[in-house]
This record gives structure tokens, C-alpha cells and sequence, in this order.
């Protein structure tokens, strides 16, 4: 532990030890690579692998709990992405990936769903027509009474995001 961060702070070591005590009950794949950078320029995507082992297999690593089953929505289209990344920098198929949860000593596979691949495409494409200054439109059920930007949105009736900026 004090070896990759000698200067820790005191109150962060009993959340360290939580989380080596409890990785150390559980068998780790080793990495072959850490800290690994992947792109897409089809896509316009960059990403980071946290581990990718011998066979290919790749891990994100969480500072989070697990969840009771399955990941954390946010987890899954990082794992998509990171995916989308891996199929084009390698040619080879990405079913999916892990998510390490270091505070349970928990290790789980994500297997890539259409969902997954939608939501990605989908969020790409609003990126897109925001960077042409184009005001994304609202979805269905927006928490328009909640938003910060209510003002601003309601008043601009369909004028440019650049306009606003």
C-alpha cells in the first residue's frame, strides 16, 4: 500500500486495508499491461484500460462497492467503449469486459448487451450535434422542473447552444 503512495493520508488507510483484506480472499487474473490507453477514431472515442491480462481479457477497476449483482450502469458503457476501442485497435471481437469493485474483493464480467452498444451510439451522435452547435432535443420525461438550466432552456425556444454560450 505505502509503496505506490508512501504519502497517503491517515484517514484513508482503514479504507485501504478494508479493501486489501478483502481483495486478498479473492484469486486476481494477473495483468499483463496496466494503465493501458485505447482509441477508436471511427468513433471519436478515447478510453483507459486498467488491466488487460495475457489472454486478451480486459478490467476497469472501481473504488466502489459492488452492487448485490450484475455492474453499475455507468460501468457497463464504459466497458462498451472501451470494447468498441479494443475491436478496432485489435480486429479481434469484444464480447465485453470486467469490473473490479476493489472494496468487496469483487471481480465480474460484463458481457456487452445491444442496449449497451445503443446507449453508446446514441451518445456519440448527441455529442456530435452539440460540437455543430446544435441544442440537443429533449427526451421523453425530461427533469425539465429540477434542471439548473430550466431558464435558459425554456426561454431559448430552439436557438443554438452556441448562441447561449
Amino acid at each position: 500500500m505505502l509503496a505506490v503512495c508512501p504519502a497517503i493520508d491517515p484517514e484513508h488507510r482503514p479504507f485501504l486495508e478494508t479493501c486489501i483484506a478483502s481483495c486478498n480472499k479473492t484469486a486476481w487474473k494477473p495483468a499483463a499491461q496496466s494503465d493501458v490507453r485505447v482509441v477508436s477514431v471511427k468513433n471519436g472515442i478515447v478510453g483507459m484500460v486498467d488491466r488487460i491480462a495475457d489472454d486478451g481479457s480486459y478490467s476497469i477497476i472501481r473504488a466502489a462497492g459492488a452492487m448485490p449483482f450484475g455492474t453499475y450502469a455507468a460501468d457497463r458503457l464504459r466497458i462498451a467503449c472501451i470494447g468498441l476501442c479494443m475491436e478496432e485497435m485489435t480486429g479481434d471481437e469484444v464480447k465485453g469486459g470486467y469490473v473490479e469493485y476493489i472494496p468487496d474483493g469483487v471481480s465480474r464480467f460484463h458481457i456487452v448487451q445491444p442496449r449497451d452498444r445503443r446507449q453508446v451510439i446514441t451518445t456519440l451522435h448527441k455529442i456530435r450535434e452539440i460540437r455543430k452547435g446544435d441544442l440537443p432535443r429533449h427526451p421523453l420525461n425530461a427533469p425539465c422542473t429540477r434542471c439548473k438550466y430550466k431558464e435558459r432552456c425554456e426561454n431559448s425556444s430552439g436557438r443554438r447552444l452556441s448562441d447561449l454560450l
